[in-house]
């Protein structure tokens, strides 16, 4: 951790503050953060501390903030990223890491008001020289943003039923900031599932695979360039395509309804899965289209680097 952090203000003198209890740190760029060993970590409690850090040295009316943001209360709405590149002085590519995104947003409530600024330029962790650990700070006002957060008597839980108390303690994507983060966040949910899926047995990068799998996820991914945004539209299609009786397009067929039918089984699961794990309720990617499409799509991506890559894997 950065510990001797200090703000980043572009321009002459200083950047304009806002004060405020509950308080949105939003990354505009990825952000490189260490923890206590050294090491770079994806911790959103490690991104906490970094964050309160910072805005404790950025004035003296944050005095102890890091002390008292441990009683904070904290939403968290978290993006990934891998970063590397190339060191040309020594010819040799530069580690890679997994590193938070630009997205990534951490709402904190805090008992007393917090100073942060809310002009200039803002940056955390390292390497902010080369533009990462971009920040954005602001206020949230208490009654556009109260949703998702423990209030009132659920706050000091009299007489609140359990299923009460869990539901409000759920991001409301029906708020029109939270669903614009929900959608970055279920992208990224959406690419892991598809990483997690290619990774099966299944589709080993074998001699065979590499024959079949290979033309096929080609073949479907035109499908989708051709503007096809309906499951169904690219089943019809697929059958048209493979529809001859010789042996080759049969298995590359199979193939491709092996793809289709994990992607149409993940459909019906993807919005579930990701409320459940980022503890949000009220989201549906419905209207901006079909989550089986979009699946299908990153799990087309994934498959033909598997089969790119899969020399020694197979």
């Amino acid at each position: 951790m950065n510990v001797e952090a200090k703000p980043h203000i572009s321009g002459e003198g200083e950047a304009a503050v806002s004060k405020g209890k509950r308080i949105l740190a939003q990354l505009v760029s990825p952000a490189i953060i260490y923890d206590e060993d050294a090491t770079v970590t994806v911790s959103a409690e490690v991104l906490k501390q970094e964050i309160l850090c910072y805005l404790e040295s950025y004035t003296e009316e944050n005095l102890n903030l890091r002390e008292k943001g441990k009683e904070c209360r904290l939403n968290k709405y978290l993006s990934y990223t891998t970063i590397g590149g190339f060191n040309v002085t020594w010819n040799r590519r530069k580690p890679t890491h997994t590193v938070f995104d630009k997205g990534t947003a951490l709402v904190m409530e805090f008992e007393e008001d917090v100073s942060i600024p809310v002009s200039g330029y803002q940056a955390i962790g390292e390497r902010t020289r080369e533009g990462y650990g971009e920040i954005f700070f602001s206020v949230l006002d208490e009654e556009k943003h109260n949703k998702g957060t423990y209030i009132g008597d659920i706050l000091k839980g009299n007489n609140i039923s359990a299923d009460e108390k869990r539901r409000s303690s759920l991001a409301d994507a029906s708020d029109p900031f939270i669903r614009k983060l929900c959608l970055s966040l279920f992208l990224s949910h959406v690419r892991n599932e598809a990483l997690v899926a290619s990774a099966d047995e299944e589709w080993k990068p074998s001699d065979e695979n590499k024959k079949l799998v290979t033309p096929t996820v080609s073949a479907l991914l035109l499908m989708l360039e051709e503007g096809m945004d309906k499951l169904e539209q690219v089943r019809e299609a697929t059958e048209k395509r493979f529809k001859k009786r010789d042996e080759g397009k049969q298995a590359k067929l199979g193939k491709a309804n092996m793809i289709l039918e994990k992607a149409a089984m993940k459909g019906t699961e993807l919005e579930k899965s990701f409320c459940e794990s980022m503890k949000i309720e009220h989201f549906s990617y419905q209207t901006e289209g079909d989550p089986a499409v979009l699946f299908l799509r990153e799990f087309l991506i994934q498959l033909k680097y598997r089969m790119r890559r899969g020399g020694s894997e197979a």
